[in-house]
């Protein structure tokens, strides 16, 4: 063999032994690095929350490098500045592959506003191929992402405030009440007449029922703000005549004058008696006038319902003479004769007032059944 292919020969071995030398060495510096795995969810504030999850990680194609040791975090390195909450510590060791031990884990939060985190972790092991000193292996960068499709804030809750009104001859009635027990609406009815009332029903009750007796004279309003603010204004408007007539209370007894205008409806007023059951009716067309005396005696009350149609309002009056001599009349086996109808008197309609409670119970009842029904068929 020649000089030259000696030579040629030579440094072909030459550099192949240097290239296994390198591929082995490179293996061994390669046996272990770190592995960090992200899984990202959505918060209810709209941002979102990443949980890395870290291990130990050895090349398993090279079976003769594993070395059974575990390594040891040498440095954490997030790229948003926001604290890792968790196990993923400097000094911590790192789970060694198939040892069964639980994954090293940390969570970070962001706001909305963050795209996207990355996270390395730097650990150090002890082998053969660092003359049993520290070898050192920078992490593989892992990075985070919110989840697909994003992460978006919740709409805040808000109110769902119902007002029903209603009018009759003595009375504008209003009921308020909340549909979403996530936000309730506080609820201020004013009346024209009286003092304001504040409420926050709850959302499964059946909300507040407002009850304001309207003057002789009307122009009764109530207006309602739903958390201060001023949303509607309730004008008292009865449907019906509610001019029924007057009443006077005299020395004799309690006089009724019952008149119906001539623009009036058809009206009955049906009279009773502490004294009798016996039932006194009296059916008005329009224009009518009708005189009605009750004779007085001790803790007389005179009983009335007046009813116009489909509505009803019943009440009820007391005997309560002023300045007379004898507040109850001496027994006489003869009747005296029916009184002339006095000239002046108070308002019947505003003593029906006295009932109104009633009505109002009513009415919500009838009004919850029928929100219930709307609810079911719909």
């Amino acid at each position: 063999m020649n000089r030259t292919l000696k030579r040629v020969l030579g440094l072909t071995a030459s550099v192949a032994i240097g290239l296994v030398g390198a591929v082995t060495f490179a293996s061994a510096a390669q046996a272990h690095h770190t592995e960090a795995t992200p899984t990202t969810r959505c918060l209810d504030d709209g941002g979102w929350e990443v949980t890395w999850s870290v291990t130990d990680w050895e090349w398993k194609n090279y079976p003769h490098f594993n070395i059974k040791e575990a390594g040891e975090i040498t440095g954490v390195t997030p790229s948003v500045d926001v604290p890792l909450v968790g196990g993923i510590e400097v000094g911590k060791k790192l789970p060694y592959p198939g040892s069964n031990d639980t994954p090293l884990t940390s969570t970070q939060t962001f706001d909305a506003s963050v795209e996207s985190a990355t996270l390395i972790i730097d650990a150090k092991w002890k082998n053969k191929w660092s003359d049993n000193e520290t070898g050192n292996n920078k992490g593989h960068l892992q990075t985070a992402y919110p989840p697909a499709g994003g992460c978006e804030k919740p709409e805040e809750p808000k109110p769902e405030p119902y007002i029903e009104a209603w009018s009759d001859c003595v009375a504008l009635y209003v009921w308020v009440g909340n549909g979403n027990p996530d936000k309730l609406a506080t609820f201020t009815l004013t009346p024209s007449f009286g003092d304001a009332v504040e409420e926050t029903p709850e959302a499964d009750s059946n909300g507040y029922q407002g009850y304001f007796e309207a003057p002789e004279e009307g122009g009764l309003t109530v207006e309602v703000a739903i958390d201060g603010e001023l949303v509607e204004t309730i004008e008292w408007t009865p449907e019906n005549n509610c001019n029924w007539g007057t009443y006077e209370q005299t020395c004799e007894g309690v006089q009724f004058n019952l008149a119906i205008p001539a623009d009036g409806v058809e009206t009955t007023f049906t009279f009773t008696t502490s004294e009798s059951d016996e039932p006194i009716v009296h059916v008005l067309a329009p224009g009518d006038e009708v005189p009605v005396f009750f004779e007085g005696a001790v803790d007389l009350v005179v009983y009335y319902v007046i009813e116009q149609g489909k509505e009803s309002y019943p009440g009820q009056i007391p005997w309560t003479p002023e300045d007379c001599e004898s507040p109850a009349p001496s027994e006489s086996e003869t009747p005296s004769a029916t009184p002339q109808l006095p000239t002046t008197g108070s308002s019947l309609t505003i003593m029906v007032s006295s009932a109104a409670a009633l009505i109002l119970a009513a009415a919500v009842i009838f009004l919850l059944m029928r929100r219930r029904r709307a609810a079911q068929d719909w």
